[in-house]
């Protein structure tokens, strides 16, 4: 896998770093996730549509710079792209019953059946013993979102000027503060070795290239 760029200490983020980040992550722990199985092969659904559907709002925010509209900015270019999605209704099954149930319970709310493969089976009405629900694919949904994200990550490379990255950037930052808050802290203080880690530490075990920079290794580690 390709290196990418230390967001945490990266100076310079060009949307090219954001899209390679999001190749790397994104789109690759969504496809390592619809490979996943438990012991009894059945698949793991609802971390793959939860991760999903935080991309839609991430995509959706740096073309909106609006984080109060960014699932619905994103679903409209979904909308755009497949007829299917041309429904304000299953918007709201999409956020309020399974983004919003995961994201609190982990759990989605009821009406809805989530399978990991079965495209053939997306969207389509589910009965049991007389009460009605809905089945969504994972495998499908995702084949569906991925055609907008490559429109979307083409249209801002080649238009850069159009991307609400300084926004999002910033909103990224802004976890900072906490953390320094926390080490700061007798909580952290209490338990503090005395060890610090530097990148030695972290390369290979944990990921850092071998370049010295703000590049690291995507296999081991995130940032």
């Amino acid at each position: 896998m390709s290196e990418v760029k230390n967001f945490n200490i990266a100076t310079d983020i060009t949307i090219s770093d954001l899209f390679i980040k999001l190749d790397t992550y994104l789109i690759e722990d969504i496809k390592a996730i619809l490979n996943a199985r438990h012991g009894d092969d059945s698949g793991v659904g609802y971390p793959c549509l939860i991760t999903i559907l935080a991309g839609m709002e991430l995509l959706g925010f740096l073309l909106s710079g609006d984080k109060n509209c960014a699932f619905t900015f994103c679903w409209n270019e979904l909308a755009k792209s497949n007829n299917k999605y041309k429904s304000d209704p299953l918007r709201k099954v999409l956020r309020q019953t399974i983004r919003n149930g995961i994201a609190h319970n982990y759990l989605a709310k009821s009406g809805v059946y989530v399978h990991y493969s079965s495209p053939e089976k997306h969207l389509l009405l589910v009965r049991d013993n007389g009460v009605n629900g809905l089945c969504i694919s994972c495998e499908q949904f995702f084949n569906d979102f991925l055609v907008i994200y490559e429109d979307i990550k083409e249209y801002l490379i080649q238009h850069p000027e159009k991307a609400y990255l300084n926004e999002l950037v910033k909103d990224l930052r802004s976890g900072q503060k906490h953390v320094d808050k926390y080490l700061n802290s007798l909580s952290f203080k209490s338990i503090d070795s005395g060890k610090v880690l530097t990148k030695t530490d972290l390369y290979g075990a944990s990921g850092f290239g071998m370049e010295d920079g703000d590049t690291m290794d995507s296999r081991y580690i995130s940032a």
